[in-house]
């Protein structure tokens, strides 16, 4: 009777997000590959050839989470709030909230493990902090994969750790832990995410800025800037010259083609459990269900959500509060909703085809779909106060006309 495939290539349920965890736990040296796949994912592959068949890569792989019970936790508490230091507040995506909890974490003994965007390979790493003022390296959204497994390798046993991450990132280093005696000094937090592009979209957007922008490379990144505010979030740019590139989400042309969905990896966007639910301690996010009724610096500069999910997270948390300015609130996990993107296959081909620029992507991505066209600058018209204030008050044929003039003016990205 033939053996069942308890590799990591076996066929299964989900698609692979690329964590890395199953390499971390796999006891054959070099059996399981991470590697980028054709639309710029990263994506696990074992050898045939050396594979044990232990079963240890399935066990902690997303993939395979209809075969294991997933035993999420219900919140203990959730708060909203935002840092009480203003700068440290206006330079993360929300509140601030993730570093006040890791400089308490490196406080309190633990090394930081998070995301990094490398400006010298253009990817994103997980790498080690154990040094409150190195934590602005890992500060901020990255809409990247982060390469992990160079740092989840190395995480030792009779050491502290605190390590930030996707949920599925979180969810893989979770069931390593559950399986792996020695690694209860291994705090978790993760985030709600949206999910993120592949690496086929953020090198054509490099192409971009080196012939439109600037080619003396990257010197920083920040790819949800505050410049304007915090719902108009845009990227922004420090090159090796000294100049300096800003543009808003509905305009930057990496910044527009993520908010479309359109370059979001699927596994993402049909991921339900890990949005709803998670493994870590302590979850954070953007507090978006409580901006009603929030002024200043809180709606201008954002505000984070905070759900305590273990004993260990309360602990942590209790201890970064002074560095916090807080509210208890409540939130139901489980009743989350999450957007639903209708994907066009055109435009992963279209990221593929070396020959076309991101602008003329998305161009022919708008002329094929005017009716996204339309919702992408009706949702840049809601940024405005002009528009949520009083134009949409106007009735329904005198908006709709402006929302055409809107569309013609502003959506000529060839020339914006």
């Amino acid at each position: 009777m033939k053996q069942e495939d308890l590799s990591i290539n076996a066929p299964c349920s989900f698609e692979c997000t690329g964590c890395s965890v199953c390499k971390v736990v796999c006891p054959v040296e070099g059996c399981i590959d991470i590697s980028l796949d054709s639309d710029g994912y990263l994506f696990a592959e074992s050898n045939p050839e050396t594979c044990i068949n232990c079963n240890r890569c399935q066990e902690v792989c997303f993939k395979f989470q209809d075969k294991f019970d997933l035993e999420f936790s219900n919140p203990l508490d959730v708060y909203i709030g935002t840092n009480v230091d203003q700068e440290i507040h206006y330079h993360s995506s929300s509140g601030g909230i993730t570093t006040a909890l890791l400089e308490s974490a490196i406080d309190l003994g633990y090394i930081v493990i998070g995301a990094e965007f490398d400006t010298n390979t253009n990817r994103v790493h997980h790498v080690f902090i154990e040094k409150k003022e190195d934590l602005h390296r890992i500060r901020g959204s990255k809409y990247l994969p982060s390469i992990t497994f160079d740092a989840f390798e190395k995480i030792d046993k009779n050491k502290k750790y605190v390590v930030v991450g996707t949920p599925c990132q979180i969810g893989g280093l979770a069931k390593m832990k559950k399986q792996n005696k020695g690694f209860d000094d291994l705090l978790l937090i993760d985030f709600r995410c949206f999910g993120h592009p592949g690496y086929n979209l953020f090198d054509k957007y490099l192409d971009f800025l080196q012939t439109e922008v600037n080619n003396s490379g990257i010197r920083h990144i920040n790819m949800r800037s505050k410049e304007i505010n915090w719902h108009r979030w845009g990227v922004s740019l420090e090159f090796n010259d000294g100049e300096k590139y800003y543009n808003s989400k509905f305009k930057d042309p990496f910044a527009a083609a993520f908010i479309t969905g359109q370059s979001v990896h699927d596994v993402c966007l049909n991921c339900d459990e890990y949005k709803n639910n998670t493994h870590a301690d302590i979850r954070v996010e953007d507090a978006w269900a409580f901006v009603g009724g929030q002024t200043g610096d809180k709606l201008k500069n954002g505000l984070s959500q905070i759900g305590i999910f273990s004993k260990k997270g309360s602990e942590l948390f209790r201890y970064a509060q002074k560095k916090m300015e807080i509210q208890k609130v409540d939130f139901d996990y489980s009743l989350g909703e999450w957007m639903k993107v209708q994907r066009e296959k055109t435009f992963m081909n279209d990221l593929q085809d070396k020959e076309l620029s991101l602008k003329e992507v998305l161009e022919r991505f708008w002329e094929a779909n005017p009716y996204k066209k339309r919702t992408h600058v009706w949702q840049w018209l809601n940024t405005h106060k002009i528009y949520t204030e009083y134009l949409r008050h106007l009735p329904k044929p005198l908006k709709e006309k402006f929302i055409d003039i809107a569309v013609y003016l502003f959506m000529d990205l060839k020339k914006s």
